[in-house]
């Protein structure tokens, strides 16, 4: 086990840098946190690059950490623990997981429900969507260069775990990966609030793909240009909009009920 004292020491340095975007990026490192989080994360002990512990939490830990060998545990005092830790209450234990490689072969081929994320900036709706997207059984989730970083920790702790369980890709050009869509015989349904089929109108095909956009903005037009049906959800009450987040569940519940995935 190595232990650190020192907010100097080399190794800390670069813990503490996993909390800005640019070095998760550059490292395709991340942090986790939580018991119940780092215990999910067991059963992908080969992503697991470090376990971090709390001087308080260490001695009365009850996680069996024995998949994990010792050569990869790291002590830290509390308060050096409390600087990686982005809650109010740390529970005491830290990971550093390696980002997850995504295959981008024959992505259309054998796979019937996708989701793209459009510009999706709140990290809670983020979260909410991929931990949707996952109870859902969605086959996989592309974000536009314009969302938040799905490892960021605020949306980490939304997906409550989702996080390892879905095929996440982000996308330099989501139009393109519209149009391989369209060729592959794909339908897209993209939310709109002005959209001109009613969601519960809708025979949703085979094969689909259902589009969630920015909070404030909605989907973006070009992609609005290229879907197949811009779908509303009904609202009877006098609210503006629903939170991207919900209006999202509701969309995709709504295909897999007729999809019969249940």
């Amino acid at each position: 086990m190595l232990k650190i004292t020192s907010t100097q020491n080399g190794k800390f340095k670069e813990l503490k840098n996993l909390l800005d975007v640019k070095h998760r990026n550059s490292s395709k490192l991340y942090l986790i946190e939580g018991t119940r989080f780092v215990k999910e994360a067991l059963s992908y002990k080969d992503q697991i690059v470090y376990l971090i512990f709390s001087e308080s939490f260490y001695p009365r830990m009850s996680l069996d950490f024995s998949l994990v060998p010792d050569n990869k545990y790291i002590l830290l005092p509390d308060p050096l623990f409390n600087a990686l830790s982005e809650t109010k209450t740390p529970q005491g234990i830290l990971a550093v997981m390696k980002k997850s490689e995504v295959q981008f072969d024959n992505l259309f081929d054998n796979e019937n429900m996708f989701v793209i994320l459009d510009n999706i900036k709140d990290p809670g709706n983020m979260g909410t969507l991929i931990r949707t997207c996952n109870c859902a059984g969605v086959d996989r989730i592309f974000t536009s260069k314009g969302c938040v970083d799905i490892y960021n920790p605020k949306v980490l702790r939304s997906t409550m775990g989702s996080i390892f369980h879905i095929p996440i890709i982000k996308c330099e050009d989501l139009l393109s990966i519209i149009q391989q869509m369209k060729v592959k015989g794909i339908s897209i349904y993209a939310s709109s609030l002005n959209g001109s089929v009613n969601l519960y109108s809708i025979h949703f095909k085979d094969k689909i793909c259902i589009v969630i956009g920015n909070e404030a903005d909605g989907v973006d037009q070009e992609i609005q240009d290229l879907s197949d049906y811009l779908v509303r959800i009904p609202m009877k009450g006098s609210a503006e909009s629903l939170n991207a987040g919900v209006a999202g569940g509701i969309i995709i519940y709504e295909a897999i009920r007729q999809k019969n995935f249940f």
